[in-house]
């Protein structure tokens, strides 16, 4: 009798094991979400929901003739998105974006009126709901923006309108009674975020030191993250902080520690630091080979105390590949493809000037040059010396159709898996660079074929 009953206990506690096991994956399913509404566009337009927090691209939905939009989305859990809307043909300014918190089963309307002077307003009809609020303060941060202009001369209006913005964010908060922590933290991390990007900026205004010992604990989110200049702004404010050290890397290792003081959040703390690393390596020089070794044993040192096992890898390998960009070094072994899509190499022009032209089809400076590129290779057809195109596209496709738009011809290569970009630490295009016979580095940014100074060059060369 006592077997008996125990198995039938076992059976009891794996069925009930089992329910719950089934009550979670149902709670974890995805629903079926609406964002609804109208707006006083056109179906020249359309809208676009992007995942805030990973800001990739995200899917667009069409607005019909009156402007009016329904998009239906699938989630599990509440999800910040991005919501934008944007011109089809790219040839006009961009409507509105806000953001917006989902929770899954949501049935959202917003009825919206957009106007330049006053960018959204959320009209009466629409659904009740409390990301009106952070509609509202998209329309408010954008106004504000020009508000500040006007009043930059004004040091008492000036600083009026810089402590609006965190006024303005309690007062909506308020007015539509947010109730959701996730939308009234949002909205306050906003409302610094706006007020440190002027207030770090600007001589004329000093933030109270009483606030500034409050701040580091309101923005320590990940969700700083999420704003374009969050970075920037968290960077100017520590920057307050710190003595005036002149090395960089001695300066990188005082903001990382006062980073840690006042912060806890990881992904924060690498995001800003990450910024003066790469600062440092894309404005470092080589003066000697000694001096290099040595900075490049200072970093290793200083990443060893980072987080981010990634961003260490790129730093030290960016940094490391700088051996390239310095005069007389060799030119890099890679395989490049040409336009049938076999491999090709720099080498293979060894005994000839090489002047590489660095480009991209949506590149309008880049387009600019090539006419005057052409003429350069006019010019010197017969001289000892090979003019290269590399397109930096990452969509092939559009590289080809820009070959054959404008009739390219010669060396016309993409990257493939070079990296060259990388190797050569490029970090804007058009980008000219000149390999001597040898197959030495002469210019690591050379004269563009529209400047007065690359003739001189050439013709100073024997060729």
């Amino acid at each position: 009798m006592k077997v008996i009953f125990n198995t039938f206990l076992c059976f009891i506690l794996l069925f009930t094991s089992a329910l719950n096991t089934f009550a979670n994956v149902n709670e974890a399913r995805a629903k079926t979400t609406s964002i609804n509404g109208r707006i006083n566009l056109s179906n020249e337009y359309v809208i676009s929901i992007t995942d805030l927090l990973n800001k990739q691209q995200g899917e667009e939905y069409p607005l019909a003739a009156d402007g009016s939009f329904a998009v239906k989305v699938e989630i599990s859990k509440p999800t910040w998105y991005e919501i934008s809307f944007v011109p089809i043909k790219k040839d006009r300014q961009l409507g509105a974006t806000f953001p917006l918190l989902v929770a899954p089963g949501d049935d959202l309307d917003f009825q919206l009126n957009y106007d330049k002077a006053t960018y959204l307003t959320v009209l009466n009809k629409s659904k009740k709901s409390e990301n009106s609020a952070l509609i509202e303060y998209a329309s408010f941060s954008n106004c504000t923006m020009r508000d500040l202009f006007y009043k930059r001369d004004k040091p008492e209006e000036y600083a009026k309108v810089i402590n609006s913005y965190l006024s303005e964010a309690k007062s909506l908060s308020a007015k539509h009674k947010v109730k959701n922590k996730q939308i009234a933290d949002y909205l306050n991390l906003w409302s610094y975020n706006n007020y440190l990007s002027v207030a770090t900026s600007s001589k004329q205004f000093v933030i109270p030191e009483e606030l500034a010992k409050q701040i580091p604990s309101i923005i320590d989110s990940e969700m700083m993250l999420t704003f374009w200049n969050g970075v920037f702004n968290i960077n100017n404010f520590i920057n307050s902080f710190l003595n005036n050290e002149r090395d960089p890397l001695n300066r990188i290792a005082q903001k990382s520690d006062k980073l840690n003081e006042l912060f806890k959040t990881k992904a924060l703390i690498n995001a800003v630091i990450q910024k003066d690393f790469e600062g440092f390596v894309t404005s470092y020089k080589i003066v000697n080979t000694d001096m290099f070794n040595s900075d490049i044993q200072r970093l290793e040192v200083l990443l060893s105390k980072a987080g981010d096992e990634q961003m260490k890898s790129s730093i030290m390998r960016d940094f490391k590949n700088l051996i390239y960009t310095s005069a007389g070094s060799n030119i890099p072994e890679v395989k490049f493809k040409n336009i049938a899509g076999n491999d090709v190499s720099l080498a293979d022009f060894k005994g000839k000037y090489v002047y590489i032209d660095l480009w991209a089809s949506w590149c309008v400076p880049c387009i600019k040059e090539i006419p005057f590129l052409h003429e350069l290779e006019k010019e010197y057809k017969d001289k000892d010396i090979v003019f290269v195109s590399i397109s930096l596209d990452n969509n092939k496709d559009d590289w080809r159709k820009k070959v054959a738009e404008l009739k390219l011809e010669g060396n016309q290569w993409e990257l493939g898996d070079s990296n060259y970009d990388k190797l050569m630490n490029v970090t804007g295009i058009p980008h000219f660079i000149l390999y001597s016979p040898e197959g030495k580095l002469l210019q690591y940014k050379a004269p563009r074929p529209s400047s007065n100074e690359i003739k001189k060059l050439f013709n100073s060369f024997k060729l």
